[in-house]
């Protein structure tokens, strides 16, 4: 999986504000370069900053992103690549939680 266009890895935080706000798909990675979530986006730097909360990708230290206008196209086909060569899909982006919730959160 390439790093952003630039063909550079950002650091968390301090190169946050160097995210454009532009359409893209983002990739962030833990402290041991294992993918956390792919997560295409509408604005990369508000994206970041949502993704960021999550409680999967918390322990992200760094990211890349591509700027593509066809932004969830492209995190789909990463997502394929990925599953392609792990076998499953990023921590981040698993949806068995989303998919199977009690009737007791509903």
């Amino acid at each position: 999986m390439p790093p952003d266009k630039g063909g550079r890895r950002l650091a968390i935080p301090s190169d946050l504000e160097r995210t454009p706000s532009e359409a893209g798909v983002l990739t962030l990675y833990d402290a041991s370069d294992q993918v956390l979530r792919i997560a295409g986006v509408p604005d990369l730097r508000r994206g970041l900053t949502g993704v960021l909360r999550e409680p999967d990708t918390a322990v992200a230290s760094s990211f890349s992103f591509e700027l593509e206008p066809l932004y969830t196209q492209r995190e789909t086909e990463l997502l394929a690549q990925f599953t392609r060569e792990h076998g499953h899909l990023p921590r981040g982006n698993d949806l068995e939680d989303d998919l199977f919730v009690s009737d007791e959160s509903v």
